[in-house]
């Protein structure tokens, strides 16, 4: 069991939430404590084993702060907005406080102590600034010393058995050849931080990816030595990678080349892993993992350095790193069995030249898609002669780093010039393209990175270091203008922003920056998410059984399954229809379990479901579950192009024709050009996974907590599917861990299965999916291929005609379309547009944050930027000639806020002075339609007799700051009663039930607009009250002496309310307008890109609360960033299956991918605005279609 599942569900410590279960998310971070040590480490606690904490403490987000005595990191991150939906926050919060615990240099590190924790909703920019607020106040000196408990008691011979697993905890170095020679005959594993299982799981399998045995040396003295000498640090084997840094860091004042390895070493996973894992096992997972490129072991080859392997007669053998990789004799086994003791790490030589990269998909917590590092010696100290060389990569051979002998031999002897460098390439390029190698097996289970894009990488990289090594020793003047600009690497500083809006004083707390509600709570970690329900007794556990081939299931064998200790039973097919139950999901496009009696629809459907005593039981269970198919489908529809080849294309959307399609007539100076633009699609991320708790009632019926966006649609679809009474099944929800739109349909099949299990069992069942089977399972936003045809003028760039052909990949149902096509903000006269859905052996996909818009927002854009580059104009040029009428509000003032024509005659500067580095800038509009008469939403108000207020609402807090809005509101009705009201006297019911309020015709939590109809509801719910109080309100009553007037008087003070706008149709919907601009940096040589800003201008109306509506506004440009340059969702072309289904490879911006400065402008309301809530406009999706500015913004560098 981990340390996660452990203090949740035992200790019932649920501020420590689990978002990912492979140490990629930060969601469980803990700060641990070992033996008589005053300082921290800092832990992922999903990946720390709980047998590991033998001589641990461990310290939680409860022991930091709670509500009533919060942290002052607590309160900062609460003061500046730092949460929305909540679920990254306690990790958050706990890198911070164990990061200063540490000592550590805010003023340098401000987003690096939070390199390992993700936020798909904030776009970290406020959690930054509470960062730095609490650095600056100075009142987190003595961080810790609250937490600290004195000595950790320790079991010196500590032996656990559990599942046919044996934990072995040494103490001692001999220990540990007493259980080497006693298990060695079986899978076993030598551990420290036991990190590696986050990884090794999308790799090729190695026996000890799943050892019988563990051998626990992390309590070995004699294997944390650290001596440091003359010409050489010797360091022992379960020191941490954070140890094996900081004694490096210690020698770069008098040795100052390996300042270049702590820099890499810093980039080598993060905080959580680098305080507890160890170096050696960081080499241990490159020599049972040939493909995993170990920055670790890039970095011991490069220095020459020496393991030391000892056995239990204390005989010892030195080897280096490449040849210990390679060569499988090693670690010796056969008479005496070896074990890592040590590495020595010759210093560099004086006046060596040193350089090390590390190119990754992301700028914090990755792998290397490619890693090197060169050293060259020369003869003196003002010489550029060679005298030695070593020049070494990463992920270019399998097995470990590859040393170019035959560039280094080429190198010696030579003077390092241009022309050196020059044939040096030549040499370089051809023995890198004679050793690159692919994966070690076919179709592999992780995302490989492109061949051609290594080798060239790798002559770039070495390029770069000998052009430093050139200007170390001679000067930067010795090199050319081109050779010069490729000197530097981009030295990211800190992020920052200005947000701009203005306050309308009259309407407060509406229109007030008022700090997000229950903000504190999610900071403390007493905001409870679905997961953090209190569990009954006899709960189980529910892990799903994935299909694993697309072809008919004929048998499941789970006889090894229920041996397993923990395991309670296994549900499939046959148990749905043993309840009652339709195994068809009423409403949505997906079954429960996969039938008998068809083919599977994708790899990932569920098959079945293991519940046991503890996830880990049920999991350890799902292993041993054998799943026979009868006949396999060789060949599944799983692109695009398949579909096509077999006629699977459906068109459930109509063509969109402007100007009855018909084109502008066509002048001498019309021209036309044809384009493509092609997506892999997008996943939400939401940081809490698909998540249901359902109990028995006792009466027949179920109790159904599901992180779920639309009540009445789960409600309906679960009295359908079970064909129970609705007045059996009761749903509830107390917040929902980000959605993004992946929780309106995909929340359905995990729901559905606890329901059954629940039944079946009958048992309270929850299901909380890991993150890889969310992925394997789910569905995203939709790939799509784009094709397109554009005539235009030549010299203005004003478009007179445009075809536009897109094909969505909507996977297993047509139900996964939406429409991705749009002109956005732009007037196209004669435009005919046409999307297409085809269907393929993929999950099904589903809506994302401006479904359909924003695909289409990027590439009617792709258009337009390719006339903008065909006709030589300036893309904002061509975008003004076509703009709608109603966007230059927001343009203007986006330009003028950007100084556009300075900033791009300065890019113009730049890029004709610089070869290797280049800038680009780009605007992108939006114009979004909002139809807030769609959705109807509904509330209760009730003012208490002693004044304060109880309101409950239909809307779900996802993070988007609903409940705020509604608080602020129904204050801003009741103070007009009496002055001394206040906003802390509003309370907002939870959790929320279908049991106790009507939820029947609610619309549901999405498309932006739920905030305002559920505020217009409540404003409904107040006015009735206000009615009823208005008789006994007098100047200067205090509210609580107007309530117990009114109560005495039997006013009724309890009143519903429900959203009165118009009906959607002509005249109920408003048109918003935003813009946004970004500004990159590119690096030609390796492709790396820094987002060097973002500048939005966004017309909100009346914003009624813009902190929350500037958190949604950046929330989704730096989620669109992430679509436009990082985020790839790889897939098997044999079957399918999503190959880069997790942290690993899957990665979502990090705060350090953000903009390094973001700004942010509300324009202030017009006199004119239509919004029907207040004058206040949607926030959040809308924003999404001008990030897409990015990507664009690198096609223009």
């Amino acid at each position: 069991m981990s340390l996660a599942e452990y203090l949740r569900y035992q200790m019932g410590l649920t501020g420590t939430k689990i978002g990912c279960g492979e140490g990629g998310c930060g969601a469980c971070t803990v700060a641990l404590r070992y033996g008589n040590a005053t300082s921290f480490l800092t832990a992922n606690a999903c990946l720390r084993p709980l047998h590991a904490m033998n001589r641990m403490e461990v310290i939680t987000i409860e022991q930091v702060g709670s509500e009533a005595k919060p942290h002052p990191i607590q309160k900062a991150i609460a003061k500046h907005s730092g949460s929305q939906c909540g679920m990254c926050t306690p990790g958050m919060v706990m890198s911070i406080y164990t990061h200063l615990a540490k000592g550590g240099d805010l003023e340098k590190d401000v987003e690096s102590c939070i390199q390992g924790n993700l936020c798909r909703c904030t776009g970290y920019r406020p959690i930054h600034d509470a960062i730095r607020e609490v650095f600056a106040a100075g009142t987190c000196k003595d961080v810790g010393s609250e937490t600290c408990q004195g000595a950790v008691p320790f079991n010196p011979k500590a032996l656990f058995r559990q599942n046919g697993q044996l934990w072995f905890s040494c103490s001692e170095l001999g220990d540990v050849f007493v259980a080497l020679r006693q298990y060695s005959a079986m899978p076993h594993r030598l551990v420290v931080g036991s990190t590696s299982t986050g990884v090794v799981k999308y790799y090729p399998p190695h026996e000890s990816d799943k050892p019988q045995v563990f051998i626990d040396i992390n309590n070995v003295p004699d294997l944390h030595t650290v001596e440091s000498g003359k010409s050489a640090l010797t360091i022992g084997a379960a020191s941490s990678l954070s140890v094996l840094i900081a004694n490096l860091e210690a020698l770069t004042a008098s040795i100052p080349q390996l300042a270049a390895i702590v820099r890499h070493l810093r980039l080598v996973a993060h905080p959580q892993v680098r305080d507890v894992a160890s170096w050696a096992g960081n080499v241990m997972l490159a020599k049972t993992h040939p493909d995993y490129p170990s920055d670790v072991c890039l970095l011991l080859a490069l220095l020459k350095a020496k393991l030391t392997l000892l056995d239990a007669s204390g005989s010892r053998e030195e080897v280096e790193i490449v040849p210990f990789l390679l060569d499988a004799s090693f670690p010796r086994k056969e008479t005496q069995a070896q074990i890592i003791y040590s590495v020595t790490i010759p210093y560099p030589e004086p006046g060596t030249f040193l350089e090390t990269f590390k190119i990754m998909r992301r700028h914090s917590n990755a792998h290397a898609e490619l890693n090197a590092g060169v050293m060259l010696q020369f003869a003196d100290p003002a010489s550029v002669s060679i005298v030695s060389a070593r020049i070494v990569f990463g992920n270019i051979k399998r097995g470990g780093p590859f040393v170019a002998e035959e560039t280094c031999k080429f190198l010696v002897g030579k003077t390092l010039t241009s022309e050196t460098l020059a044939a040096a390439r030549l040499v370089l390029k051809g023995e890198v393209a004679a050793n690159i190698m692919d994966a070690s097996v076919p179709d592999p289970p992780f995302a490989e990175v492109d061949k051609e894009y290594r080798q060239t990488l790798a002559v770039n990289l070495c390029y770069k270091a000998a052009l430093r090594a050139m200007a170390s020793r001679q000067g930067p003047a010795s090199l050319n203008d081109v050779e010069r600009s490729a000197l530097d690497d981009f030295e990211r500083p800190a992020s920052h922003g200005q947000q701009s809006f203005s306050v309308d004083e009259s309407t407060a707390p509406v229109g007030q920056p008022v700090e997000k509600y229950q903000a504190l709570d999610q900071a403390c970690g007493s905001a409870l998410f679905t997961a953090d329900t209190p569990l009954l007794r006899g709960t189980l556990f529910g892990v799903p059984v994935l299909a694993d081939r697309i072809g008919t299931v004929c048998c499941i064998d789970i006889s090894a399954c229920l041996g397993m200790v923990g395991v309670h039973s296994f549900i499939s097919m046959e148990d749905v229809l043993a309840v009652g139950a339709k195994n068809d999901i009423a409403g949505f496009p997906y079954k429960i379990f996969a039938s008998t009696s068809e083919p599977t629809q994708y790899v990932g459907q569920f098959v079945g479901m293991v519940l046991a005593d503890s996830f880990e039981a049920a999991r350890l269970g799902g292993l041993k579950v054998q799943v026979t198919y009868g006949a396999i489908e060789e060949h599944p529809v799983v692109s695009i192009s398949d579909a096509l080849d077999r006629g699977a294309v459906f068109d459930r959307y109509d063509p969109v024709l402007v100007g009855a399609g018909h084109p502008a007539p066509v002048s001498e100076s019309t021209a036309t050009v044809e384009g493509k633009l092609a997506s892999s699609g997008q996943r939400h991320f939401y940081l809490e996974t698909q998540t249901t708790y359902a109990r028995p009632d006792g009466q027949g019926g179920l109790e159904v907590t599901s992180a779920c966006q639309v009540f009445d649609w789960a409600h309906t679809m679960l009295t359908k599917t079970l064909q129970l009474p609705a007045s059996k099944i009761s749903v509830r929800n107390v917040r929902i861990g980000g959605a993004y739109g992946g929780k309106a349909l995909m929340f359905a099949p995990a729901c559905m299965a606890a329901c059954i299990g629940a039944l079946s069992a009958k048992r309270p069942v929850l299901v909380q999916l890991d993150r890889t089977p969310d992925f394997l399972s789910m569905g995203g936003r939709a790939p799509f291929e784009a094709s397109w045809k554009v005539s235009f003028d030549r010299t203005s760039g004003k478009i007179s005609g445009l075809t536009q052909d897109v094909n969505q990949n909507v996977g297993a149902s047509i139900r996964g379309a939406s429409q991705p096509t749009s002109l956005n903000c732009y007037n196209i006269p004669g435009a005919q547009l046409q999307s297409h859905s085809v269907i393929t052996n993929t999950p099904v996909n589903t809506w994302m944050r401006a479904p359909g818009e924003f695909e289409g927002a990027v590439i009617m854009e792709a258009s337009m930027e390719q006339v903008a580059r065909t006709t030589g104009l300036d893309p904002v040029s061509v975008q003004e000639a076509n703009l709608v009428p109603g966007m230059r509000k927001v343009w203007d003032a986006l330009k003028m806020q950007v100084g556009y024509s300075a900033k791009r005659e300065a890019i113009r500067k730049f890029n004709a002075g610089s070869r290797y580095h280049k800038k680009g800038m780009y605007c992108m509009g939006s114009k979004y339609v909002c139809d807030p008469g769609m959705f109807k939403e509904k509330c209760s108000v009730r003012v208490n007799h002693d004044g304060s207020v109880s309101l409950e609402h239909s809307g779900l807090e996802v993070g988007q700051g609903m409940d705020t809005k509604v608080v602020q509101a129904c204050t801003m009705e009741l103070e007009k009663l009496a002055a001394d009201f206040l906003i802390e006297n509003v309370q907002v019911v939870l959790p929320k039930s279908t049991s106790s309020f009507s939820w029947t015709g609610v619309t549901g939590t999405f498309g932006s607009l739920t905030s305002e109809a559920v505020v217009d509801a409540v404003l409904d719910a107040c006015q009735k009250l206000r009615t009823e109080l208005e008789p006994f309100a007098k100047n200067g009553t205090s509210w609580v002496t107007l309530v117990a007037a009114a109560l005495a008087a039997g006013a009724d003070l309890s009143q519903s309310g429900e959203t009165k706008l118009k009906k959607a149709g002509p005249g109920s919907s408003y048109e918003l307008f935003s813009a946004g601009c970004a500004q990159v940096q590119v690096d030609i040589l390796t492709g790396e890109t820094q987002v060097l800003s973002f500048d939005v201008v966004y017309d909100c109306g009346k914003s009624l609360n813009p902190a929350v509506d500037i958190g949604q506004i950046e929330g989704c440009i730096v989620q669109a960033l992430g679509f436009s340059l990082l985020e790839e969702e790889r897939r098997s072309p044999v079957d399918g299956r999503m190959v880069n289904c997790g942290t690993w490879d899957y990665k979502v911006p990090s705060g350090q991918d953000i903009p390094i400065q973001m700004n942010v402008t509300l324009l202030p309301a017009g006199q004119d605005d239509t919004a029907p809530v207040l004058g206040s406009k949607a926030s959040g999706e809308p924003a999404y279609l001008c990030g897409g500015a990015t990507f664009f913004a690198v096609k223009d560098a």
